[in-house]
């Protein structure tokens, strides 16, 4: 014969449990305060053997703890109510001038067409590409400034012949020979 409903044992788990659950609940809602106070003649060790923690609930705390909440609702919405206030009245400032009139009008139609215009223009600059002016003079000062450098390269290398003919004897034509450099290389046309 097989055993019906549960054991003793099973039953104080399963009361223990549903104990716990409730004080959890009531501790999370702020409905009861707990603390651990030494022994106690009442508590709840029937059911949590382990425990030696006393649960009350003062009818102030809960009123309390709903007054504290209550209060910084209100300075919430103060304050978002001073915000939005604030707001209408920027609100209200930036529409005094902008009232929709035939001078209004005319001015923002202009406004249009100069962006259209503006828009236009910056399409065709950039359909010329290299003929930039902008991007012109950026390459004319890239050229100018190579010729100066091509031409102190020269110099120096100049002077690296002459010291190598000074004082080792070398003529131009073998070193010119020796590195590859033909006898037309120093004569740039700048």
């Amino acid at each position: 014969m097989s055993k019906k409903g549960l054991s003793l044992e099973e039953k104080k788990k399963k009361i223990q449990q549903s104990v716990k659950d409730v004080v959890v609940d009531l501790q999370g809602d702020s409905l009861i305060q707990y603390d651990k106070i030494g022994t106690s003649n009442f508590n709840l060790s029937i059911f949590f053997p382990a425990w030696e923690i006393d649960f009350w609930a003062f009818p102030s705390a809960a009123g309390a703890s709903r007054q504290a909440a209550l209060s910084k609702e209100k300075a919430e919405l103060g304050a978002l109510q001073a915000k939005q206030s604030e707001t209408e009245a920027g609100l209200h400032e930036a529409e005094q001038g902008r009232e929709d009139c035939q001078t209004r009008r005319d001015l923002l139609s202009r406004l249009e067409t100069a962006r259209r215009n503006q828009k236009a223009l910056k399409a065709e600059l950039e359909a010329y590409g290299a003929a930039d002016p902008i991007k012109f003079a950026e390459k004319k000062r890239a050229v100018q400034l190579a010729k100066e450098a091509s031409v102190l390269w020269t110099d120096n290398t100049m002077i690296l012949f002459k010291m190598a003919k000074d004082t080792l004897g070398v003529e131009y034509a073998d070193l010119r020979q020796h590195l590859g450099i033909d006898e037309e290389w120093e004569d740039l046309a700048i």
